[in-house]
C-alpha cells in the first residue's frame, strides 16, 4: 500500500471516529439534560409520613382546604369540625407529588420569583406536614408559560421549575375532598351485595299539600339464596338483575353535600314513623338505617344514617333510587 493511501485511510478513520464521538457526546448531553429535568417534589418516605395537608389559593382572596390524618383515614377540617375525606383522592395527591416527572429548571434567581408568580402569595400553595408539624413540603404553584406548563418552586429554594399542571384537581373546593358515601363501611371494607340479607323500604309520607304524589306501602326485600323476593308476596317475581342493582344502589348511594346548619331533623329522625328510609340488615348481624326527611330544604332532602354523626343533603334522584317500589323491579 502506498504512503498516500495510508494517509487517506488514516485520515478517514480519524474523521469517522470524530463524527461518532461528536454524535455520542450530543446524544449523551441530550439524555443527561432529559434525566436532569426529572424531579420529585416529595420523597416516597415523606409521602408516607404525611399527617396534615393544607391547600391554599389566592384567585378570589385567600381560601384554604385543610386535611388531617386519623386512624380511620383522612378528614377534612371545616369550621373546627371533622368530615370524612375521600382517602383515594388524598392518596392520589401524595402520589402525584412523589412521582418523578419532567420539571426542568427555568430560573435560579430570586429576582424571577415575582414575575413567574412563585412568591409566597402564589395562586396555589400546597403544604404537607409530618408528625409534630414538621414541614415536609411547601410547594408554590404560580404562573403559566407559553406552552401551558406551570411554574413551581419549593419554598426556601431559589430554583423555579415548570411542568404539566398535574395538581389542578386539588384546590380549595371542599366538597371535592368529602367522602359523601352514605352507607357505612364494614371496618375498612365496603359492604357488597352479597353481604346484604334484608332491606325494609319505607316511602316518604304523603304531603297533604300534594295529595297526588305517588306513594306505596312499606315493603321488604329479602334474599332467597341467589335470588331476591318480596316478603309476604310469594306470587311476585322480581327481576334478579334489577333487584341486585337496587341493593347495589343503596350501598353506593352518595349525598350531594353535608348539612352544616343546625337542624332538629337529626333528633326527629329517631321516630321512623315520621320519615321515609331504608333499613339494611347484613349477614354480619348489623342493621343500618338511612332516614330521609319528608321536607326539603333548598330543593333537597336531608338524611341521617345509623352510626354516623352527619346530616346529609340528598338530591331528588338519590332519594328516588333509595325509596323504590318493588313494582319497578317486577319480572316482565
Amino acid at each position: 500500500m502506498k504512503y498516500k493511501q495510508k494517509v487517506y485511510i488514516l485520515s478517514g478513520t480519524v474523521v469517522f471516529l470524530g463524527l461518532v464521538y461528536a454524535i455520542t457526546f450530543l446524544f449523551d448531553s441530550q439524555n443527561k439534560n432529559a434525566r436532569d429535568s426529572y424531579y420529585t417534589w416529595l420523597s416516597t418516605k415523606d409521602a408516607q409520613a404525611a399527617r396534615s395537608i393544607k391547600v391554599s389559593t389566592m384567585n378570589d382572596g385567600l381560601k384554604e382546604a385543610r386535611l388531617e390524618k386519623r386512624d380511620a383515614g383522612w378528614v377534612v377540617i371545616n369550621e373546627g369540625k371533622e368530615y370524612p375525606a375521600k382517602i383515594e383522592f388524598v392518596d392520589d395527591l401524595l402520589k402525584e407529588l412523589s412521582t418523578s416527572k419532567p420539571y426542568p429548571i427555568r430560573s435560579r434567581t430570586e429576582a424571577a420569583h415575582e414575575k413567574l408568580g412563585v412568591k409566597e402569595d402564589a395562586e396555589k400553595r400546597i403544604q404537607i406536614y409530618g408528625a409534630e408539624g414538621i414541614v415536609l413540603l411547601d410547594l408554590l404553584v404560580g404562573g403559566t408559560d407559553t406552552t401551558g406548563k406551570k411554574y413551581m418552586r419549593k419554598n426556601g429554594l431559589p430554583e423555579v421549575r415548570s411542568g404539566e399542571d398535574g395538581l389542578r384537581s386539588w384546590g380549595t373546593y371542599l366538597p371535592g375532598y368529602y367522602d359523601l358515601s352514605i352507607f357505612p363501611q364494614n371496618g375498612e371494607k365496603k359492604y357488597t351485595v352479597q353481604d346484604v340479607q334484608r332491606i325494609l323500604i319505607q316511602p316518604l309520607p304523603v304531603d297533604p299539600a300534594s295529595p297526588a304524589d305517588e306513594t306505596f306501602e312499606p315493603w321488604v326485600l329479602v334474599r332467597n339464596g341467589k335470588e331476591w323476593r318480596v316478603e309476604g308476596k310469594d306470587d311476585v317475581k322480581l327481576d334478579a338483575v334489577q333487584a341486585e342493582n337496587y341493593v347495589r344502589a343503596v350501598l353506593d348511594a352518595r349525598a350531594d353535600d353535608f348539612v352544616f346548619a343546625e337542624t332538629p331533623f337529626a333528633e326527629e329522625a329517631k321516630d321512623a314513623a315520621l320519615s321515609g328510609g331504608v333499613s339494611v340488615q347484613t349477614g354480619y348481624g348489623k342493621e343500618y338505617r338511612i332516614t330521609v326527611s319528608p321536607e326539603k330544604t333548598d330543593g333537597k332532602n336531608m338524611a341521617v344514617v345509623t352510626g354516623r354523626d352527619y346530616v346529609y343533603s340528598l338530591s331528588g334522584w338519590t332519594v328516588n333510587q333509595l325509596l323504590k317500589n318493588y313494582e319497578d323491579m317486577v319480572q316482565k
